[in-house]
């Protein structure tokens, strides 16, 4: 069965909130609360957590808005696995995501720097529902630098663009059975060109429990600045949330992404399974030019903020041009969440016919 000091933190919220009454000293509020002055909050989380595909690893969360009294937020996670995993992200916003959500601003800034080494990664075949087996394994190591200007046209229309560096490297490649390599190139490299356009309704950007949110984008890979060696992306999605009963939340979305050039580099192609998309299911267990997903969830508000969920994904990767929905893959999901000021965390375990996966993460899913 597998274990998760999740619930390390939960318990000691939950034991400093039951001791109000008792003046007992608040052992989660030295951890866990937030500075309040004048808005600005600094909040920060030591944990330590069981990953089904990364292993037992330790890190911390730390977030900091407006200390500069211009509403601007620093995000920092730094976070190391048994997997290999060492994954250090920093996010710079002006002004900060939730505080700029459903206003018209002129200009937004973010900024993000995202690396994360991970020793082991598998690639399978998309056609492997039934089975635990891989084709091949490798090591991994992204890197991203990402630039975003955006600006909120009215308080639901937003539109962004951004200049990116992707960098890719997939080295120590070992085939299994004899299978064809799946790439050219043990890195790839390329600057990228990112444009994004949404219609966003929802009441919030952390915690979203009504409303709904439309998108397009599209991301141009500049291979080497060579006319023949670009790729580019296009994703479409919907998301809708409704609230009923007081404590209870219905969240749905759907998301397609294309590549409009046949044969993406392998790198670069879409991925399915682990705790971004098909929770039942290993990390980037289906892959293709093409991939259509969908995750629906319950949301259930608890006191001492606590939460639940439950509900299930769906998706399907394809090599081609997509033609149907046989043989797509599901699981359903099960978790825990806690909501801090800033941001949430969360636990899921998801459940398919031959695979169980747990997952550790910051924020919802969608």
């Amino acid at each position: 069965m597998k274990f998760h000091f999740f619930i390390f933190f939960l318990l000691i919220s939950s034991y400093a909130k039951a001791s109000d009454s008792t003046g007992i000293i608040h052992i989660a509020d030295k951890i866990f609360k937030p500075i309040n002055e004048d808005n600005t909050k600094l909040e920060w989380m030591p944990l330590a957590n069981y990953d089904s595909d990364l292993g037992f690893g330790f890190g911390t969360k730390g977030f900091y808005l407006n200390p500069f009294d211009h509403d601007e937020s620093f995000d920092l996670i730094l976070f190391a696995s048994t997997g290999g995993e060492r994954l250090i992200r920093f996010t710079f916003s002006y002004p900060d995501i939730e505080t700029r959500q459903g206003t018209e601003y002129p200009l937004a800034v973010d900024f993000l720097i995202d690396i994360n080494p991970l020793t082991i990664t598998y690639a399978y075949s998309t056609n492997m529902l039934q089975s635990k087996d891989y084709d091949a394994k490798y090591r991994d190591i992204p890197i991203l630098l990402s630039l975003v200007f955006s600006r909120g046209f009215s308080e639901e229309f937003v539109g962004s663009a951004a200049l990116r560096y992707n960098y890719l490297s997939y080295d120590k490649f070992n085939p299994r059975h004899d299978a064809v390599a799946l790439y050219d190139d043990d890195v790839y490299s390329a600057p990228s060109i990112f444009l994004n356009l949404f219609l966003d309704k929802r009441d919030s950007h952390i915690r979203p429990t009504e409303g709904y949110k439309l998108s397009a984008e599209t991301e141009l890979y500049l291979t080497d600045f060579d006319p023949s060696e670009r790729f580019t992306r296009i994703m479409t999605e919907a998301a809708y949330y409704k609230k009923f009963l007081n404590y209870f939340i219905f969240a749905t979305r759907i998301q397609y992404n294309t590549y409009l050039e046949s044969s993406p580099p392998f790198q670069l192609q879409h991925k399915l399974g682990g705790n971004k998309t098909l929770r039942g299911y290993p990390r980037y267990y289906f892959r293709g030019r093409s991939t259509l997903l969908s995750n629906t969830e319950i949301r259930v508000t608890l006191p001492y903020n606590l939460g639940l969920i439950m509900g299930a994904d769906a998706g399907k990767a394809w090599d081609t041009t997509p033609d149907n929905l046989k043989d797509a893959a599901s699981n359903f999901i099960s978790g825990l969440r806690y909501f801090f000021k800033t941001f949430v965390v969360g636990f899921d375990l998801g459940f398919s016919e031959n695979h169980i996966g747990a997952y550790f993460s910051f924020g919802h899913l969608f």
